[in-house]
């Protein structure tokens, strides 16, 4: 199909939005608009990403670009959270529309918000599209762990930590979610008030990971634990990026860490450090994978600010010859790597 254009429009126009603009022009795509509620409306996106005006700007209504263009995918980079994205989704599904998502709630959503997930499902299976959430989690994550425990025998764990570094890709909405600029004080005075509101959230992106990795394996969930722990900068860090700075001593991100214990007695683990930097650290993955014979692999600077872009936008064509649902990796072919021109990807 070398002749056939994919056309997208991306939602949301910050620091993602702005880079995966990028790699679908770069990729063979079209992308026919762009979508964003809070910032740039009116600036052409081709600009904001750094590639020359397209001749496109920023609009706010997700509807009404959807009905004017057409498009035959939507690529989502906003919010972490499914409950949030979930409208947008939604909006995009009902206009028969498919949709690939860097949302990390919606890589496995089964585990979060089942409800939404099967409303979601049921709505992609009515309009006949697919919904699919991607990012680090299906490759360097997902795919890559389940590979090298295949080498294995008498599994006994997987451990996995990844550092993600914020420097120089982050917009304002990862900063906040990070609490990044906080005192550890206003952290925990946060965590308790809305722990008596009933409203604390223990956010866990590996945990969603882990509850698929498990399904792929065939693996029974017994118990989940969660945890957060604010990481303190050791220096006096400006980030240019959110114009904001981050004194010595105050909070530069999160470690946020899960164990799952299965009914088969595997344990799945993983600490994501969602930070910026402080000195010496870098972006990594590891894998430590502990049977006969034990295992482990360590990839350094994984980079953030260009992976889950790449990630994002070689899963397109996965998700336009796939079947209709709000699907998983666990649904899609094994991840591999697609140097041509994404179109000629289309089946």
């Amino acid at each position: 199909m070398a002749d056939k254009t994919i056309q997208v429009i991306q939602v949301g126009a910050g620091a993602t939005g702005k880079a995966t603009v990028r790699y679908l022009i770069e990729r063979g795509c079209e992308v026919v608009a762009c979508v964003d509620a809070y910032c740039h409306e009116g600036e052409d996106i081709g600009a904001l990403a750094g590639i020359g005006r397209l001749g496109i700007t920023v609009e706010k209504d997700l509807a009404a670009a959807l009905e004017r263009t057409r498009p035959d995918i939507a690529t989502v980079c906003t919010v972490s959270e499914l409950r949030r994205v979930y409208p947008l989704l939604k909006t995009i599904v009902e206009h028969g529309v498919n949709v690939v998502t860097l949302a990390e709630e919606a890589f496995f959503p089964r585990a979060v918000d089942p409800r939404l997930a099967d409303d979601l499902d049921t709505l992609a299976k009515k309009h006949q599209v697919t919904v699919l959430g991607t990012g680090m989690q299906d490759l360097f994550w997902q795919s890559l762990s389940l590979v090298l425990a295949g080498g294995v025998h008498k599994l006994r764990a997987i451990r996995g930590a990844n550092r993600a570094v914020g420097d120089g890709s982050w917009g304002k909405t990862n900063a906040d979610a990070v609490y990044a600029g906080w005192t550890v004080e206003e952290y925990e005075a946060a965590q308790k008030q809305s722990a008596r509101e009933g409203e604390l959230e223990q956010r866990s992106i590996f945990g969603v990971a882990l509850h698929s990795m498990a399904e792929e394996m065939g693996l029974h969930v017994k118990s989940l634990r969660p945890w957060h722990t604010p990481i303190v900068s050791t220096w006096d860090h400006y980030i240019p990026e959110i114009d904001r700075m981050i004194p010595k001593g105050y909070i530069c991100g999160i470690e946020e860490g899960c164990e799952l214990e299965t009914e088969e007695g595997i344990i799945l683990s993983g600490v994501l450090y969602d930070q910026y930097t402080n000195p010496g650290d870098t972006a990594m993955n590891r894998w430590d994978i502990e049977g006969e014979p034990n295992i482990s692999l360590v990839i350094e600077d994984v980079r953030g600010d260009v992976t889950p872009f790449s990630i994002l936008t070689t899963r397109v064509p996965d998700v336009m010859n796939a079947a209709p649902g709000f699907l998983t990796c666990k649904d899609m072919p094994k991840f591999a790597a697609k140097p041509l021109p994404l179109p000629q990807y289309l089946t």
